[in-house]
């Protein structure tokens, strides 16, 4: 068989085309992208091609749907490829080594610290559970009782904040 542009094609490259509805041209377009980056999850890709698409490099991902339907799969299939065109291959791997991921050294500091341990990995306690559990039992309705207590992941105390007066 011979495409619309005079380039042989074998019997399953034709079948592909016809249950795709693509045509020879588009398959060949499709041939010009190079894979720059594999990766497992979807949520690291999207941080590269928005890298990329600010630089204006056009991008396409390769099963990408796939791994986001079958999460476990993405290592057999050969994880989810970012792909870029022949000419700008060199010009996306030097944007994506020259401008890594933006880290900060800097935790987040909550205003709240544990009397205990001095952390302020902490977490606000919403309502207290023994209470619940028991208007749940005696009444059949979830009532919550709402509380004022945090939660230190740091030595597991549990503890009141008393608000710091002017």
């Amino acid at each position: 068989m011979v495409a619309q542009n005079g380039r042989k094609a074998d019997g399953n490259e034709y079948i592909l085309f016809l249950y795709l509805g693509n045509t020879m041209d588009s398959y060949i377009k499709m041939k010009e992208y190079i894979t720059v980056k594999t990766y497992v999850f979807p949520h690291e890709l999207y941080i590269d091609r928005s890298k990329l698409e600010s630089f204006g490099i056009e991008c396409l991902t390769k099963d990408e749907i796939t791994a986001q339907v079958h999460n476990f799969y993405s290592n057999a299939i050969g994880g989810i490829r970012l792909q870029v065109r022949t000419e700008d291959f060199e010009k996306a791997n030097e944007i994506l080594s020259d401008y890594p991921d933006i880290k900060t050294d800097e935790k987040s500091i909550s205003e709240i610290k544990c009397p205990n341990c001095g952390s302020s990995n902490i977490n606000k306690i919403k309502f207290n559970r023994i209470r619940s559990l028991v208007a749940l039992m005696l009444f059949g309705l979830p009532i919550p009782f709402l509380t004022k207590k945090h939660q230190c992941y740091e030595c597991h105390k549990e503890f009141r904040h008393k608000l710091a007066k002017d």
